[in-house]
């Protein structure tokens, strides 16, 4: 289950990342929210994809 966690925070993270491209093309204030809720979302499945996952291939992979 902890992997399934890791794989959602990539995924999570991927996308807020690929949103910070539309933040500079339209209205800034709805994408900020949408990253930021994002990255938030995806440092939780970090988070808990550390309880039984070390910490250095959390963040190798």
């Amino acid at each position: 289950m902890h992997w399934i966690y890791l794989a959602l925070a990539i995924i999570f993270e991927v996308s807020a990342t690929l949103s910070i491209k539309q933040a500079t093309l339209g209205n800034t204030y709805i994408w900020s929210a949408i990253i930021a809720v994002l990255y938030i979302i995806s440092f939780s499945f970090v988070y808990y994809a550390t309880k039984s996952i070390e910490i250095g291939t959390v963040y190798a992979i």
